[in-house]
């Protein structure tokens, strides 16, 4: 386990492939667990007593989640990329399922820790099928922050286009999801989908009572949105997290279960062959 640490923050970080070695998530910087002053809590998990899910947890990135790169133009047995994890194995003419485990060629990843408050992943890859891409991800923390600085650039022939986004299974000192906790956004919404116990209200999503299920809301076209906040709070507490997205925001979903609640910002990923691309995701943990 990497740890990261400050006065404030203790941030638990998996070693790459050291416990998640599935196809779905980005191996690199998976936060298992954040820590504010010694005692309140901010991260959970996919999975539940009925759902095992993908194995998701904490802070976990994912790059082509509906959009995988090269998928379309390739056979069955042949090899496609999935960033942050390394290449997938095509294993049938279906669409791409995200749940499903495809077999994985691994891309290494590096890992450069010289400070105690801030971490750097690597990951380099090619194939002779023409992809290729460096993707450099660095966390570090200042006072309640924590920063993931991304850094991608295409070492390919082909062009890259995908989406990608941070998962952000959070659950507040264990508190159950439901109408305690309220999600406040910087910009109006207009929720193409709205499935499950939820209430949209100009910027203001809100859980009219625990999931049962699950919850799931989408906001599929927001090409004019540039450097959105949001801040999700468990009232009775005060207990929340508030995150500074600074890119141009592709799509947001929300999902949620009774013990994880799910805000995701999805940034669109188009880089011509030599093309580099950078954002940042800046939370804030009160």
């Amino acid at each position: 386990m990497i740890t990261l640490h400050n006065q404030r923050l203790v941030v638990q970080i998996q070693e790459p492939g050291s416990n998640y070695r599935r196809s779905r998530f980005d191996w690199s910087g998976i936060c298992q667990q954040i820590t504010l002053d010694g005692c309140h809590t901010y991260l959970s998990q996919e999975a539940s007593e009925s759902n095992r899910g993908t194995e998701g947890i904490g802070l976990s990135d994912e790059f082509g989640i509906t959009t995988p790169i090269g998928y379309a133009e390739i056979g069955p047995g042949e090899w496609f990329p999935k960033i942050g994890v390394g290449f997938l194995q095509k294993t049938s003419r279906e669409p791409y399922d995200f749940f499903s485990d495809y077999p994985i060629q691994p891309a290494q990843i590096g890992v450069e820790q010289n400070r105690n408050d801030a971490v750097t992943f690597r990951q380099v890859a090619k194939n002779e099928g023409g992809w290729g891409w460096d993707l450099e991800k660095t966390y570090s923390l200042s006072e309640t922050r924590l920063k993931i600085g991304y850094a991608l650039e295409n070492l390919g022939e082909k062009t890259i286009c995908t989406e990608a986004y941070n998962h952000n299974f959070l659950q507040f000192d264990r508190h159950t999801i439901g109408p305690d906790y309220t999600l406040q956004v910087s910009f109006s919404l207009q929720l193409a989908i709205m499935d499950g116990p939820l209430t949209a209200k100009n910027s203001l999503l809100r859980l009219t009572e625990t999931p049962k299920p699950h919850i799931y809301a989408q906001q599929p076209d927001c090409a004019s949105l540039q450097n959105v906040q949001w801040s999700l709070i468990h009232q009775p507490s005060g207990h929340g997290v508030r995150l500074q997205e600074q890119f141009a925001l592709y799509k947001f979903a929300l999902w949620g279960m009774y013990h994880v609640i799910s805000p995701e910002f999805f940034v669109w990923i188009d880089l011509e062959p030599g093309a580099k691309q950078n954002w940042e995701r800046v939370y804030e943990f009160f």
